[in-house]
């Protein structure tokens, strides 16, 4: 059997005669099918839509309104997000439109604020060659963006940190209070919102010794940006005007010593010794001197000095005298007697005394009274161009000791002169001075309290025109 048969041979070569035969009707035919087809497309189905998905968005500040507010974005970043577009429109416009041929972008001019924060932003679409689309749809049409104004401000080195720094002994203390950092304040720049969060800039010194005296460490580069709880801030937001630092960290030397007091005005043979155990500094309580009590605690003092060599001179001191007392002051029950606590150059009162008061152990000491014939009082060292003359008539003084020596001295085993030698006289007239009392040898123990004056009255000498020896 023949196959195919010949009678599907025959119909096919009538075909293919057919074909031959009306090859012109069947290409124009056709044309007319696809000229129908795109009439039918544009005029009677003209709308056409195009969906397009994970396009970046992009957030691009520069050029626009909000720009011209001074605002800068913070957040989000460009592209960080994408949006699906369903685009609609003339199929001979955007049918062949793919990813590659739009762009998604944050826009910044329609009715944007100058207020800092967050704004929420619409997002718009445009084709790559500029073109704005105004018929779509987006999964996501807006954005939270976070402007802020970029400004400068200007911040002090007020901490600084120095861990690996120590001194050489405890007399060694580094001057907080006196660190010096250059420079001394910074410029950042940044977002005001972020600026606001920084109180001061710590600087960190990072060399490693041990100190003996004042030194500056340069190129010191570790710092932070710190807010006012302490907690240190991010600086990428920021530009730092200066990141090299120079700081200056003095220290002082210490000594502490005991505290004492010197008495003057002390007539000769009078026992100090004694009086020097009864006398009592008193701050928050009382304390005896040094050297003239036993077990007992003495006042101290820490004196500071940022000299080496009077560091070296006050290591070579067994105590520090305040001053003297002068005897005469001392009475029994009275005001406690004020001594101000003043430093030498050079030195400064680390343990802020300010002033230390002088008191009197007062066990087994009496006060008694004497009365003082005036004109018995003789007057020495006076100008010998003057007559001097005192106002008649009796005081009193009051003699301190123990009440055995006290009983032993009578008035008229006290002497009292009038010392003129330093006393300026230019002209006459009566002027006050002091009288000086001398006590028996006897009494080792007894002291005239309280200072007494009596008037002298000066007189010119007349001159009697006697001759003169030569």
């Amino acid at each position: 059997m023949n196959f195919p048969p010949k009678s599907i041979k025959k119909n096919f070569k009538r075909f293919r005669s057919n074909i031959k035969a009306n090859s012109k009707s069947l290409i124009l035919s056709m044309m007319l099918a696809l000229i129908l087809w795109f009439y039918i497309a544009v005029t009677v189905y003209p709308s056409y839509s195009v969906h397009i998905t994970g396009v970046p968005v992009q957030i691009d500040i520069k050029d626009s309104t909000a720009a011209g507010y001074g605002l800068s974005v913070l957040s989000p970043e460009s592209g960080s997000q994408t949006v699906d577009v369903e685009i609609s429109g003339d199929r001979t416009s955007i049918g062949g439109l793919t990813r590659d041929d739009i762009i998604a972008y944050v826009d910044f001019d329609t009715n944007v604020t100058d207020a800092v924060g967050t704004q929420k932003r619409p997002i718009r679409i445009k084709t790559t060659t500029g073109l704005e689309l105004t018929d779509y749809e987006l999964s996501v049409s807006s954005m939270d963006i976070k402007m802020d104004r970029y400004e400068s401000a200007s911040f002090p080195v007020s901490e600084v940190l120095y861990p690996n720094l120590s001194v050489s002994d405890e007399t060694v203390v580094v001057d907080e209070d006196a660190i010096a950092c250059d420079p001394s304040t910074v410029t950042i720049y940044g977002p005001s919102s972020a600026l606001a969060q920084i109180h001061h800039i710590r600087v960190t010194v990072e060399d490693s010794m041990i100190l003996y005296e004042t030194r500056s460490f340069t190129d010191c580069t570790n710092f932070d940006l710190i807010d006012a709880e302490g907690n240190v801030i991010s600086e990428t937001a920021f530009q730092v005007q200066a990141t090299n630092f120079v700081v200056k960290v003095p220290v002082f030397y210490t000594h502490t010593l005991p505290v004492t007091i010197q008495l003057s005005g002390v007539p000769a043979g009078f026992d100090s010794t004694m009086l020097l155990k009864r006398l009592r500094l008193n701050t928050d309580r009382a304390y005896p001197l040094p050297g003239y009590a036993e077990n007992e605690d003495c006042l101290s003092i820490t004196i500071e000095t940022g000299s080496a060599e009077l560091q070296k001179a006050l290591k070579e001191r067994d105590a520090w005298n305040l001053g003297t007392v002068p005897i005469s002051s001392l009475t029994l029950g009275g005001t406690p007697i004020e001594v101000p606590v003043t430093m030498p150059e050079g030195y400064t009162d680390r343990s802020n005394l300010q002033s230390v008061y002088v008191t009197l152990d007062e066990t087994d000491l009496v006060a008694a009274t004497r009365w003082i014939s005036a004109g018995n009082i003789p007057i020495i060292n006076g100008p010998p161009s003057y007559d001097f003359a005192i106002q008649r008539g009796r005081f009193q003084i009051t003699i301190i000791g123990t009440a055995d020596e006290v009983s032993k001295i009578s008035a008229d085993d006290i002497t009292a002169t009038i010392n003129l030698y330093n006393a300026v006289i230019t002209q006459e007239g009566t002027f006050s001075h002091a009288v000086t009392f001398t006590l028996p040898d006897t009494a080792e123990g007894v002291w005239v309290s309280g200072v007494y004056k009596v008037n002298v009255t000066a007189a010119l000498v007349e001159d009697t025109g006697a001759p003169t020896d030569e």
